[in-house]
């Protein structure tokens, strides 16, 4: 799931003092989880709002965090060819 995904990827760049913290109240801090929950929230030509979130998350990831924004574009440029106005 989309939502989940993104949550898990955003716990997970917690900083690791705050690390202990976020953990004992029960989140899991999982990187590539995250990525791979959002990943598998982007079916193969599927319209619709989560897989356009979910595309829109990982653009903003692999742009942001790891700096990489072919993939970023990668990831984003079937909605905008989908909706180009």
């Amino acid at each position: 799931d989309n939502g989940l995904g993104f949550f898990h990827f955003l716990v997970s760049i917690a900083p690791r003092e705050w690390l202990w913290v976020v953990e004992g109240i029960g989140f899991k801090a999982n990187r590539e989880l995250g990525l791979q929950e959002i990943k598998d929230a982007v079916p193969e030509g599927a319209p619709g709002m989560r897989t356009f979130l979910a595309r829109v998350h990982l653009t903003w990831i692999y742009a942001f965090f790891f700096q990489d924004c072919q993939a970023g574009l990668d990831w984003v440029r079937p909605a905008l060819e989908a909706h180009p106005k």
